[in-house]
């Protein structure tokens, strides 16, 4: 089968959805389909067309030319999507809605293929759709698609056109290491959080959480792993707090970086006021440790509450500190937790699974 894989942001460039279509894209290849990703540029040193582990990956300016009003480059960018459609005669298009591109996605650029529509974001997320796009695109699709049962609801709320006509299939990440993973280090507790550093994360909560966890624990540690906008903000309030240097921001880190630091960890804490599903909680599961997180979108999808991890109400430090403090008094619970949220990873969010479920979707439509 052939398959157009349309994303605004595409690997080496990284985040959740970078990741998992990387993750996905390397699977459907290896099952002998082929694939094409259009993507953007982004970066001015990527090349403007490579391969990826058997994938042909297109490098367009997809979104600049809309944000400026660009009717020049617009044009040639639409017609230079025709043209890679035409050549590679595509069994279906998988759009992963990001932002503005959905612009190009209506049916006078895709032609009668069918379109698949990939939400893996969480509501309110659109901060730009130009001329109402996203609803003539959404009311066009063949197939609209969420990555948890919350994600979909909130969006046939938004939408009820597809309402039926849309379906969730759970994102999907195999471990980075197969092998077995080891309880956390011996010593002062670490607590982990991981992501883009953005108010949406719930990073402050997490801090303010924290300061309380160090009044029984005053050489715990919190690891902040991540980059964005409120880095500035989260070190002046760790500061007032008080619990400065026993925060540490390690700035952006790679996929493969992740692994190693929830092998540090003793908690992961997932403080999260948007989540459509929360891929954090789920590498988190791969190095099998509990994760404390908020009950908000997914994450009650991911992180089973009492079994594989504790769950809290939303913008509730003090439910959060409470949450990490009776696992740190229970180190017991710690690695019971952590094995079981491991051995349901393995079970419910395999690579295998998630990569199966598109393929059949595929074929059907």
């Amino acid at each position: 089968m052939r398959v157009v894989y349309f994303v605004e942001r595409f690997w080496p460039l990284l985040g959740g959805v970078e990741v998992l279509s990387a993750a996905l894209l390397r699977d459907l290849s290896a099952r002998g389909h082929e694939v094409t990703v259009i993507t953007g540029v982004d970066h001015e040193d990527l090349p403007e067309r490579e391969g990826y582990h058997g994938c042909d990956v297109h490098r367009l300016s997809l979104v600049p030319p809309i944000r400026e009003r660009d009717l020049e480059t617009l044009v040639r960018v639409r017609g230079r999507i025709r043209s890679i459609l035409t050549a590679f005669r595509p069994d279906v298009v998988h759009a992963v809605f990001t932002g503005a591109s959905v612009f190009y996605l209506k049916r006078s650029v895709l032609g009668d293929v069918p379109l698949i529509m990939s939400f893996h974001g969480s509501w309110p997320m659109i901060d730009f759709v130009p001329d109402a796009g996203l609803a003539y695109v959404l009311d066009e699709a063949d197939w609209v698609t969420a990555c948890s049962r919350a994600a979909l609801g909130d969006l046939r709320a938004l939408t009820p056109v597809v309402r039926d006509k849309s379906s969730v299939v759970l994102n999907g990440l195999d471990p980075a290491d197969p092998a077995e993973p080891g309880p956390p280090p011996e010593g002062p507790p670490v607590l982990l959080t991981s992501g883009r550093v953005v108010f949406d994360k719930g990073f402050d909560l997490a801090i303010e959480a924290f300061a309380r966890v160090v009044e029984a624990f005053p050489e715990a540690r919190l690891v902040v792993a991540g980059d964005g906008t409120e880095v500035g903000a989260l070190r002046a309030r760790a500061a007032e707090l008080g619990v400065g240097e026993r925060v540490e921001f390690r700035g952006w880190v790679s996929p493969h970086a992740v692994a190693s630091l929830v092998a540090e960890a003793s908690v992961v804490v997932v403080p999260s006021r948007l989540e459509g599903f929360g891929l954090v909680a789920l590498e988190a599961a791969h190095g099998a440790r509990p994760v404390v997180a908020t009950r908000v979108g997914g994450l009650p999808e991911v992180v089973a509450d009492g079994e594989t991890g504790l769950l809290v109400e939303p913008e509730d430090p003090s439910g959060l500190a409470a949450a990490i403090l009776a696992l740190l008094h229970a180190p017991e619970d710690i690695l019971r937790m952590g094995r079981a949220a491991r051995t349901r990873a393995l079970e419910l969010f395999s690579a295998r699974r998630h990569a199966g479920e598109w393929e059949a979707l595929y074929e059907r439509l």
